[in-house]
């Protein structure tokens, strides 16, 4: 930040330990081979280690950011749902609601529609099909 911006910076990624923060980017880099991965992989059960493994390199890397966990937990959830991985599905969907509630409140249509769902109000179909008509922003 010293050369680039002429400021000294004083966050914890900056000051931290330099194995920490060689550690943190391992996963960041990591995390983005996954999301590179992820789209070409059609076996469905390689795709699941590859998203349980993205959600591991998220929190290793840092991050955790409600948006970026509502995302991913969305279309996590979706996959499980289609799988009929109904466990799998509902702690996706727990994920969701919560970043969702954390970002948007909980009375956001989405928050709120997967709160129905954790209810069992709404089954996983109905909760995709609704949550369709619904725009999503991060």
């Amino acid at each position: 930040m010293k050369d680039k911006y002429d400021f000294d910076c004083a966050c914890d990624l900056c000051t931290m330990d330099a194995n920490r923060y060689t550690e943190i980017e391992k996963s960041r880099l990591r995390y983005k081979t996954i999301e590179e991965q992820i789209p070409k992989t059609t076996d469905p059960q390689k795709m699941g280690c590859l998203i349980k493994e993205r959600f591991e390199m998220m929190e290793k890397g840092k991050l955790m950011h409600p948006g970026l966990v509502a995302l991913h937990a969305n279309d996590s959830f979706q996959l499980a749902n289609g799988l009929g991985n109904y466990d799998e599905a509902k702690r996706y969907a727990k994920m969701a609601h919560d970043a969702l509630s954390i970002k948007y409140g909980k009375d956001n249509p989405r928050s709120m529609l997967y709160k129905k769902y954790l209810e069992n109000k709404i089954t996983g179909n109905m909760l995709i099909q609704q949550l369709s008509s619904i725009k999503i922003s991060i």
